[in-house]
């Protein structure tokens, strides 16, 4: 099942998530069908902001490596979600996060 959340935008406007719901996931608030919009608890910049502290350990466990890498490349899957906002995504491999790490030859 498919369902709408509404999330406001720091310069008043809205956008608008289309999100898969797994069939049997438990109770949702009323009123909330096929073609209903749920309300975010939270701006998109509130929900987005939750991604940094991830983000941001990530980055400073890397740079403490003995050889910094010339490149860092960081992936990980998010789901949006009308009360948490950002959820760090469940995905079919383990672990949630990619990272790729590059190091160019000395000239």
């Amino acid at each position: 099942m498919r369902r709408l959340i509404e999330f406001p935008a720091p310069d008043g406007a809205s956008l608008l998530v289309e999100v898969d719901e797994p069939e049997g996931a438990g109770p949702r608030p009323a009123g909330v069908g096929d073609g209903a919009i749920e309300r975010a608890t939270m701006a998109i910049d509130q929900a987005i902001s939750k991604v940094r502290p991830l983000a941001e350990s990530l980055l400073s466990e890397l740079q403490g490596l003995a050889r910094r890498p010339d490149q860092v490349e960081v992936e990980f899957g998010i789901k949006l979600n009308a009360s948490a906002g950002i959820v760090v995504a469940n995905t079919a491999v383990e672990g949630n996060c990619k990272i790729k790490l590059s190091w160019k030859q000395p000239s």
